[in-house]
């Protein structure tokens, strides 16, 4: 049964590794929808923006990954405030170099994004000894 359990976990982990990857190229492809589609880009854009760059972090630090810890509603409030700070120190970065525009800070999003969703969990610490 146990085995059952820890099945569904590295699925269930799996699959929201590969949500993360693709919303951030499925919201560089809304940006290059044309401007009568303005509402589809946001509804397609605005979610990414403000949960996956956190939820991309977060996946990497946060205790519940290392088994113990905090709950779902935890780790949504730190991925929205994560995804904030995320998002603005993009924007900042192309806004103090005038090269700001819509595809490229969703672009640089999405490529953190995915290096973040990306990077392997659960690596085996090396032992010093014999």
């Amino acid at each position: 049964m146990s085995h059952l359990v820890a099945r569904n976990s590295v699925a269930r982990h799996g699959l929201a590794r590969y949500g993360l990857l693709l919303s951030g190229w499925v919201a560089v492809a809304a940006t290059l929808l044309p401007a009568e589609l303005t509402p589809l880009r946001v509804v397609l854009v605005v979610p990414f923006l403000l949960v996956c760059p956190g939820a991309a972090a977060l996946r990497l630090t946060h205790p519940a990954h290392r088994g113990h810890g905090p709950d779902r509603l935890e780790f949504a409030v730190l991925s929205v405030a994560f995804s904030v700070v995320i998002d603005t120190l993009v924007a900042e970065a192309f806004f103090f170099t005038h090269s700001i525009t819509t595809l490229r800070a969703v672009g640089v999003l999405a490529v953190l994004t995915s290096l973040m969703a990306l990077y392997p969990l659960g690596r085996r610490e090396r032992r010093s000894g014999p």
